[in-house]
């Protein structure tokens, strides 16, 4: 009905052990036929992992493949000391309890510390095993951290070797183990070992996984990157050094990697707020390369001027830069109309210069050479105004001041009544009456 290594506990099938010499050939070919059937399911056995597979309802017979679930594991021997048999030998005698296998060899235990995040499997249920026994560890892992696994014999910390197990389309080269440890990339990883004469102990650790920040070949200039390998997300920084008379170009630093796909991705580069020609990026779960543009840096030079100041913002760009220019005319002054000007030497040229958004604010944009900014200014004709006072019969009004005044001048007037009589006398300027004070010789403003 079933293999020496199997033991179904199913108590409505074992009857059926019974029958085997009331069952005639006829019989057996029809139920197998087409007899109805029922999944049985087998206990994990000694070196079977539990299954389940169909069987016939009336004499137990097996129909179709034994079905293992996907982390089925065979149960392993379970050693007991064994006081018979001890007595008859005249060693110590171990039995496993389920298939009655003897040994003289001491059951050792295999242990492990638990890591987040990695899950160790042995090859069967129990973690007794006896020495040169060959021992299965399945390491499983989340995410793209690096796992180590060390075995060391725990009575005497001696090194056992791990041995990865190949598969067919692995890169053999990339999976080789070391005595010492081994270490794992993949998702799943599957080791054997010979078990030692005494308990195993295995080391778990998990270390974030690296990535190399590889430097293209960059001319007029240099960077300095921290730190040279990285794990995902962690920050990079790069700083810029450019080359006396360059600077690096607009965008001009690019940070890449290819993909699983094979594709090139391009990664987000910030520059820092606080610090000149440094910039950072997140560090993405491949190799990177970061290359940089340095192009030539002209000058901007503000020419001396007359009844002003012009000061320029920056003092040297590359081309296409924006440069803005601020213009100050001294009190009484203001800039020609056209009278801002940038020329450059090399082709003898000028630059147009656009207003910018605040008063007296210029910009442009900077050309492939060196510039001179000048300005020239002009006297603002000033507006003047004079004081008529007209003759009174009693009293007199003086000024002091009636010409060459500028709108915003302060005008101080002295009214003298002829007597007293005339001390509430009504003034006019231009139709605004003044009243004179109690006092006589009152000035008014």
């Amino acid at each position: 009905m079933s293999s020496s290594d199997e033991k179904n506990k199913n108590e409505e099938f074992m009857w059926c052990a019974n029958l085997v010499e009331s069952m005639d050939m006829k019989s057996m070919v029809s139920d197998l036929s087409s007899g109805a059937t029922t999944d049985v399911s087998v206990e994990a056995w000694c070196d079977t992992p539990a299954y389940t597979q169909a069987r016939t309802n009336k004499y137990g017979l097996t129909q179709g493949e034994k079905v293992y679930a996907d982390d089925a594991l065979p149960k392993g021997h379970t050693w007991e000391p064994n006081e018979l048999e001890t007595k008859s030998v005249g060693n110590k005698v171990y039995l496993c309890s389920d298939c009655h296998t003897a040994t003289e060899s001491t059951p050792h235990t295999v242990t492990w510390n638990e890591v987040g995040g990695v899950k160790l499997t042995l090859g069967t249920t129990n973690d007794k095993y006896i020495k040169d026994d060959t021992v299965t560890l399945t390491v499983e892992k989340e995410g793209t951290d690096i796992v180590t696994v060390t075995a060391k014999r725990k009575s005497d910390d001696t090194k056992v070797e791990l041995t990865e197990v190949q598969e067919a389309a692995q890169d053999e080269a990339a999976a080789q183990a070391t005595p010492e440890q081994a270490t794992t990339e993949k998702a799943k990883t599957v080791y054997t070992f010979t078990m030692p004469d005494g308990d195993v102990d295995i080391s778990v650790t998990k270390n974030a996984k690296t990535y190399a920040v590889n430097k293209a070949e960059i001319t007029n200039g240099n960077l300095e990157i921290s730190p040279a390998t990285a794990a995902e997300g962690e920050t990079v920084t790069v700083k810029v050094a450019p080359d006396d008379g360059y600077a690096l170009k607009e965008n001009g630093l690019k940070v890449t990697y290819t993909d699983a796909e094979d594709n090139e991705q391009t990664v987000e580069v910030n520059a820092d707020t606080e610090e000149a020609n440094t910039y950072t990026f997140a560090r993405p779960a491949y190799p990177v390369n970061v290359s940089a543009e340095f192009v030539k840096e002209y000058t901007v030079t503000a020419a001396p001027v007359d009844h002003g100041t012009v000061t320029v913002d920056p003092t040297a760009a590359v081309e296409g830069e924006t440069v803005t220019v601020n213009v100050t005319p001294d009190a009484g002054y203001a800039l020609k109309e056209n009278g801002l000007k940038v020329t450059y030497t090399d082709a003898e040229g000028t630059v147009n210069v656009a207003e910018g958004e605040k008063a007296n604010t210029y910009t442009f944009a900077m050309p492939a050479a060196d510039v001179t900014v000048s300005a020239a200014f002009e006297p603002v004709k000033v507006e003047t105004y004079s004081v008529t006072i007209n003759p009174s019969d009693n009293g007199t009004v003086t000024a002091d001041k009636t010409t060459d005044l500028k709108a915003g001048d302060t005008v101080t007037l002295t009214v003298t009544p002829a007597d007293n009589m005339y001390t509430l006398a009504q003034l006019a300027e231009n139709g605004l009456e003044i009243k004179a004070g109690e006092n006589t010789d009152v000035p008014y403003k």
